[in-house]
């Protein structure tokens, strides 16, 4: 029994579709799961921030209600945690609101209004 030339050529060609074929299906396999990732980070990202503005409410608004040295603790790391994550008006509403969040003699009523301003632009965002 012997092989052909043509018998060759046919396998290596077999072979090489055969490889071609397999490199495409694993790259746009690679690029889909890649995306799916991408969407999965977005919405992790989206989520951890939410529930870091949740806490910066939860602390703030108690603070304007008891202004004592724990709360002014609370307030000003939940404000600067969720500060370093706000952009653009968001951002400008925060940092107004950490400027407003005093030790001593605080301005309880223009912290609640700077809250609510904040709140109000987190929803229209």
């Amino acid at each position: 029994m012997s092989i052909s030339w043509g018998e060759i050529g046919v396998s290596a060609f077999s072979v090489l579709a055969s490889a071609g074929v397999s490199v495409y299906i694993s790259k746009r396999t690679a690029k889909a799961e890649i995306e799916k990732l991408k969407a999965i980070w977005a919405h992790e990202k989206e989520a951890a921030c939410d529930s870091d503005f949740d806490a910066m409410v939860a602390a703030v608004s108690l603070y304007a209600k008891y202004p004592s040295p724990a709360n002014f603790q609370s307030a000003t790391n939940a404000v600067g945690i969720y500060r370093a994550k706000a952009t653009g008006e968001a951002a400008e509403k925060v940092d107004e609101l950490s400027r407003l969040i005093v030790r001593e003699c605080p301005n309880c009523a223009a912290v609640s209004d700077q809250l609510q301003a904040v709140i109000e632009c987190k929803r229209k965002a």
